[in-house]
């Protein structure tokens, strides 16, 4: 029997992988469903708007990886499991339209175009609430849009031609929209408290190791195996999702694997650092960094002990021998970037290997203030610093600019750190809002936006 009238829960989103059989021409994903309600072997099913439906021997729990332009189902599930009802939004948030209204493709109504296609209205509402944004607008029977309540969304006049709640037909006609009204949209608590993560450095190998996981997304999920673990002194996580718990601590960064971080267990506190920002250009009657020291040809680990004892945040190697120390107000960048750099981390001829070695500083709260504009010719923020992972990006940020007894600070560009006084927002806010920042660190791309914070 195909219960064609009670539509199974779909989930935006799921890539196939492998399958128990594959239909291509099938109008519908509810044509999918029946064809999965007929097959025996299916417990769920898969269906891409080019029209191909996927029937699968497996059910899902989680939507783990995205793909625009699918539905994913579980057979019979016409109520939504848990698991997706605390990944999507929810049906019933209020959700008021406005009307059709033309629009203009040189002079749009609204400013933000999300760039995945065929979203459901919900699913768009969702994405504009995300944003912050007031109203959301959907175009071509494909496109969402999102605008703060500054925009002049009407300005192209009323029209007529909306169909479905999903603006007018696709193109090459005249483009119009279906506007609503974003009601009850979903925020970020304001109030952020630091985590007890371990202390993290860059680059380490595993060698031996007691438990390898793998599909680990964060070091705080490392960490969090390491605990379960009662024989695990460290971890090591890399860039592919690999988690490795140790039987032994480190102390020194013997061996460099680009990607990879370890950590001791329990390490909050006096945190070591030694992260390699890049390599730069130094000038012999202009030195980027201040200080030089005495020593010759020690290692990169010891060149960063021996700056961490002068206080500087500081290291820099150079000429393949020469250690440069330097303090978080000095322009270490400003001769710019070099390609001239050995692989091994010592620099080259007339460049250094820039290393951050600044203890981590007590740990602070901080509330976000919103998303701005920023103008690269015309910074919004007085103070750049540098060498933050976009890991832990807010909570490096709001230390270093603490520091610097400063008592805002912003993130752009997922990992850059700027730092601005209480005394000067206008000034910081003085190119406006945006609605272009993910994730509360700024913008990406194209886009020159930053996510404000104010440290308590």
């Amino acid at each position: 029997m195909l219960f064609f009238n009670l539509e199974w829960c779909t989930v935006t989103g799921r890539s196939p992988g492998s399958s128990l059989r594959k239909h291509v021409q099938i109008e519908t994903s509810l044509a999918c469903q029946a064809l999965c309600e007929a097959e025996t072997g299916c417990l769920s099913f898969v269906y891409h708007d080019d029209k191909e439906c996927f029937l699968l021997d497996r059910k899902y729990e989680g939507n783990f990886q995205y793909e625009g332009e699918t539905k994913m189902a579980n057979k019979g599930e016409v109520d939504c499991p848990e698991w997706y009802t605390t990944q999507a939004p929810a049906p019933t948030k209020m959700l008021k339209h406005v009307g059709c209204y033309v629009d203009d493709v040189k002079d749009r109504a609204m400013a933000y175009k999300h760039k995945i296609k065929f979203l459901g209205v919900q699913e768009c509402a969702e994405v504009c609430r995300t944003l912050g944004a007031v109203y959301m607008g959907y175009q071509w029977q494909r496109q969402c849009w999102c605008a703060d309540e500054r925009d002049n969304v009407m300005k192209h006049g009323p029209g007529t031609g909306c169909k479905n709640g999903m603006g007018g037909p696709k193109w090459p006609l005249d483009p119009l929209l279906d506007l609503y009204e974003v009601s009850s949209p979903v925020t970020v608590d304001p109030v952020v408290t630091v985590k007890e993560a371990w202390c993290t450095q860059e680059g380490r190998s595993p060698g031996k190791s007691l438990v390898h996981h793998t599909d680990v997304n964060t070091m705080l999920e490392c960490q969090e195996l390491c605990e379960a673990h009662s024989e695990c002194l460290s971890i090591v996580k890399d860039g592919e999702g690999n988690c490795f718990l140790l039987a032994r601590r480190f102390n020194k960064n013997y061996e460099h694997r680009a990607g990879s971080m370890v950590a001791n267990r329990g390490q909050t506190k006096h945190c070591k650092k030694l992260e390699r920002v890049g390599c730069y250009k130094d000038v012999v009657g202009d030195r980027a960094m201040s200080r030089q020291h005495w020593d010759k040809g020690i290692s990169i680990e010891q060149c960063a002990h021996n700056c961490r004892e002068l206080g500087a945040h500081y290291s820099g190697y150079q000429w393949q021998k020469q250690c440069w120390c330097a303090n978080e107000l000095e322009d270490v960048m400003k001769h710019g970037e070099s390609t001239a750099c050995d692989a091994n981390g010592k620099g080259g001829f007339g460049a250094f290997d820039l290393y951050v070695i600044k203890d981590a500083a007590v740990a602070s709260t901080f509330e976000l203030d919103g998303c701005y504009k920023d103008k690269v010719g015309d910074r919004a923020m007085p103070k750049k610093v540098y060498g933050l992972s976009a890991e832990f990006a807010a909570e490096e940020c709001a230390a270093r600019c603490k520091d610097n007894h400063y008592d805002h600070f912003a993130i752009q560009w997922q990992k850059q750190c700027w730092c601005g006084s209480g005394t000067e927002l206008s000034k910081i806010k003085r190119h406006g809002s945006s609605l272009f920042c993910t994730n509360n660190r700024g913008g990406s791309g194209k886009y020159a936006a930053f996510s404000l914070y104010r440290m308590n």
